[in-house]
């Protein structure tokens, strides 16, 4: 008895142990918003714009096919390029990016807006910023999401 006890608890803790570490941390693909970490080639995903505390509404669809194929390119010495890629609209362009604790600013219309972006989340795969813009009364929120590429 002793010893099919001792065998089950053995099971037991090795078939927790297995399906317990492979378990992945969601946490892994979380980087911290440096400049070196923010280097690198990314797609506009989405774009979502907030007004006065409404609901999120996404504004991709009143961005041209043109520029949602666009390669925006964050390089050292903080040099920013937009390369037209697929459907061609002119957009090719070489301008500047700088990050200033969890605020990147961006010295071009490259997708929304030319300003300053909050990092609100950086990963392996994907940056979202938030830009904050206060006109009269009127106060909206873009976010943006751009996949790694």
């Amino acid at each position: 008895m002793k010893k099919n006890l001792l065998r089950f608890a053995l099971i037991s803790c090795v078939t927790l142990f297995a399906f317990s570490s492979c378990k992945k941390d969601k946490d892994d693909d979380k980087l911290a918003v440096t400049s070196e970490n923010l280097i690198g080639n990314y797609k506009l995903t989405e774009a979502k714009l907030k007004v006065d505390n409404g609901a999120d509404n996404s504004v991709m669809s009143g961005i041209k096919d043109c520029v949602k194929d666009d390669q925006l390119q964050l390089k050292a010495k903080n040099e920013m390029a937009i390369v037209d890629l697929g459907q061609k609209c002119d957009r090719d362009e070489i301008t500047t990016w700088k990050l200033e604790s969890n605020t990147i600013t961006i010295g071009t219309n490259a997708f929304i807006s030319a300003g300053k972006y909050e990092v609100i989340s950086l990963t392996k795969t994907t940056l979202i910023a938030v830009q904050n813009q206060t006109g009269g009364p009127v106060t909206s929120q873009f976010t943006i999401t751009l996949t790694r590429q």
